[in-house]
């Protein structure tokens, strides 16, 4: 799968693979069954490191749902970044538990998300796909 660089702020950019239809099937999935095992009782958000993020603030099922779709492509796209870093501004490697942070960020997330998946998306419109 082709990668594409995603410019963020500060002079950060993320390397994000271009997901194909397989790969958008499997976060759907993946997403699906982190939201089934939270319903289910399982503390699925501290196992990869973080909380609601603020989306869910309001106890929303469907932000909840948003997240962890934007979790699981972060997880499945990203393949590199440059300046991201944790709280004392030290670069940090794009692990999951860093992807979760990175993801909790709408506006991050919805750049990395289109980068990842407008490609199969303008292939769908074409009626290509």
């Amino acid at each position: 799968m082709p990668v594409v660089t995603v410019p963020l702020v500060a002079g950060a950019s993320v390397s994000v693979r271009v997901l194909d239809a397989v790969a958008a099937h499997q976060v759907e999935a993946e997403a699906t069954d982190l939201h089934r095992r939270i319903r289910d009782g399982a503390d699925v958000l501290a196992a990869i490191g973080t909380d609601l993020p603020p989306v869910c603030g309001d106890g929303s099922d469907k932000g909840l749902g948003l997240y962890l779709e934007d979790y699981v492509l972060g997880r499945l796209a990203i393949v590199a970044w440059t300046g991201i870093g944790d709280e004392d501004g030290e670069p940090v490697d794009p692990t999951p538990t860093a992807i979760a942070a990175v993801m909790r960020d709408p506006a991050l997330a919805k750049a990395i998300r289109d980068a990842a998946t407008a490609p199969l998306h303008a292939t769908i419109a074409e009626g290509k796909g």
